[in-house]
């Protein structure tokens, strides 16, 4: 996911008005694995939290 990233990232640096937007690092706890409680019982989908996460951090992108 992070060499996908990574990839993604440096892609969107060539475009012009598009951003990379990291979410990925934000949903993590401080060892570096998934925060437990973004995603509902199949741990795929998120619930409030993690799509709060994803407002927070998308939405100054948006207004500009």
């Amino acid at each position: 996911m992070i060499a996908a990233n990574e990839m993604i990232q440096a892609f969107l640096k060539k475009k012009r008005n598009a951003v990379f937007i990291d979410v990925f690092h934000k949903m993590l706890k401080e060892d570096g694995t998934p925060m437990d409680d973004i995603f509902i019982e199949d741990k795929l989908h998120m619930n409030k939290k993690g799509y709060s996460i994803w407002q927070k951090e998308i939405a100054p992108y948006l207004l500009k």
